[in-house]
């Protein structure tokens, strides 16, 4: 599969709906949050998108959310985020990439290509130290993780689970 990250455009409405729609069948919570930005209109989202662009707080930084698709463009195969830079917080609550795969596309090995071409994103952003987290139980992921240079920094319970932490060193 020739995979790409793509901008979200307002052409990828049903894709979107699509992906959305088998989420919410398998009663899954939708990883990372920015698949959805709890939003349940496609127009809604994409302003969400554009907000999270220059967004800054203590809980936000600017961020950019890609779709995981083939050259074809007809389907969502994954959702990537990318935080621009960290807070104190957000560097144990999140990390710099948040990314999921829908739940039929699991185990073909697209986690590792969604994180592969989000560390490229990252050097483009010229962030050579990428952190990021997932729940110890989620072992499929910690693989992923590792498997693209990712080092165990710490652990943390975060009150109901286990909070793995890495960083990744690109160049």
């Amino acid at each position: 599969m020739n995979a790409l990250l793509i901008s979200p455009k307002e052409s990828y409405e049903s894709l979107w709906l699509d992906l959305i729609q088998e989420y919410n069948s398998l009663n899954e919570t939708f990883v990372p949050n920015a698949i959805t930005g709890e939003k349940s209109d496609y127009r809604e989202y994409l302003n969400y998108l554009q907000e999270a662009g220059t967004r800054q707080d203590q809980n936000h930084v600017p961020s950019s959310t890609y779709f995981l698709m083939t050259d074809k463009e007809d389907r969502i195969y994954g959702v990537i985020t990318i935080r621009h830079f960290l807070t104190e917080k957000l560097k144990l609550f999140g990390g710099h990439v948040g990314y999921g795969i829908r739940p039929s596309e699991r185990g073909n090995g697209l986690g590792k290509k969604v994180l592969l071409l989000g560390l490229e994103k990252c050097m483009d952003l010229k962030i050579n130290s990428v952190r990021v987290t997932c729940d110890k139980s989620n072992v499929r992921s910690a693989r992923v993780i590792i498997n693209a240079g990712g080092k165990l920094v710490q652990e943390y319970n975060n009150g109901t689970e286990i909070v793995q932490v890495y960083d990744i060193f690109i160049n």
